[in-house]
């Protein structure tokens, strides 16, 4: 069975004037999650929701590298810049009025260590779509 080759890496992240890349960062994981809870109801002896909604949406994106020159303030607001690398070119996604809320970080013996970075983003009128895609320069 053939290996399917690597479509996109994310390339770069930029926060806060602040650029992680493969310089200074090493290899990126980025994860994205929306984290909704989730409210169902069931009438009468039905045994599966007859009713589910998602609600209170708390987008977080995380940010996995090996090693780390600066961290963010926490509490600090700005867009969250990923630029990814694929086979066609370069494409960016903005994500808007990110806070960073901190970091995790582990460090195994005899292995390389790495921090994870968590950005919550903040909307002001509560709706507005929390990114953007586009391509690089454009």
């Amino acid at each position: 069975m053939a290996v399917n080759s690597v479509q996109y890496y994310a390339a770069s992240v930029t926060f806060n004037s602040v650029t992680y890349d493969k310089t200074s960062g090493g290899p990126l994981e980025v994860t994205e999650a929306e984290n909704p809870n989730v409210m169902s109801d069931k009438t009468g002896d039905a045994v599966y929701p007859t009713f589910t909604k998602a609600v209170g949406y708390q987008p977080t994106v995380f940010v996995k590298m090996r090693d780390i020159e600066s961290v963010p303030t926490r509490g600090a607001s700005s867009s969250l810049e990923v630029v990814y690398t694929e086979a066609s070119g370069q494409r960016k996604r903005t994500y808007a009025t990110m806070i960073y809320v901190g970091k995790d970080a582990s460090l195994v013996h005899a292995a390389p260590g790495e921090t994870v970075l968590r950005f919550d983003h903040q909307s002001a009128d509560g709706t507005s779509e929390w990114f953007s895609d586009g391509a690089v320069g454009g």
